[in-house]
């Protein structure tokens, strides 16, 4: 399992807010914005998360969410 933590990039009203990723799906209720993404690791797995995706100040995963938004695909990329 994964967390992810979106952190809102000024949006209005919007709030820091971490979700849990089970199978590879996750479900969220945000208020529309853009929000950076900062993958939190749990157990065996840490190893395997790049480390620029574990801060806000070096994550360069951005989304906007709006009123319809149904999906957010997430992609990591390991840098060698």
């Amino acid at each position: 399992m994964q967390v992810c933590s979106f952190i809102p990039n000024n949006s209005a009203g919007a709030r820091n807010d971490s979700i849990a990723i089970k199978n590879g799906e996750y479900k969220l209720d945000m208020v529309p914005g853009k929000y950076k993404i900062v993958i939190e690791p749990q157990g065996s797995q840490a190893s395997l998360v790049p480390k620029k995706y574990l801060r806000q100040d070096t994550t360069d995963i951005e989304v906007e969410i709006t009123s319809g938004t149904t999906e957010i695909p997430i992609t990591l990329v390991q840098v060698t």
